[in-house]
């Protein structure tokens, strides 16, 4: 919170929460693409 300078603790959650929406995404579309890359190469 006092890093992003945030003066509510509310403003820092939600943007967290974004942030992990978004690593999550990530997360699955990496998993998907190296899913394909491993059923080019069997």
């Amino acid at each position: 919170m006092r890093l992003a300078t945030h003066k509510d603790l509310a403003t820092t959650q939600r943007y967290i929460d974004i942030a992990d929406a978004d690593l999550l995404a990530a997360a699955d579309k990496t998993e998907s693409l190296i899913e394909q890359q491993l059923r080019a190469v069997t």
